[in-house]
């Protein structure tokens, strides 16, 4: 007797595999280049306010 329920799906192929593999690398690759550039910044900002004194000319040299 054959089974009434949805119809019989098949395993995902190998270049679906291989590409939602991918985009996931790159969204990766995205978050952390990302996180590192606002660590970087927040730590040039802080050795700006150092020389220049915590204003908004130290903020702005750095997103200069």
């Amino acid at each position: 007797m054959p089974n009434s329920g949805s119809p019989a799906t098949s395993a995902p192929r190998s270049d679906d595999a291989r590409t939602r593999r991918g985009a996931r690398i790159a969204v990766a690759c995205f978050v952390t280049s990302g996180f590192a550039g606002l660590v970087y910044e927040v730590c040039w900002i802080r050795m700006a306010s150092l020389v220049f004194g915590s204003t908004t000319i130290a903020l702005s040299t750095v997103l200069a």
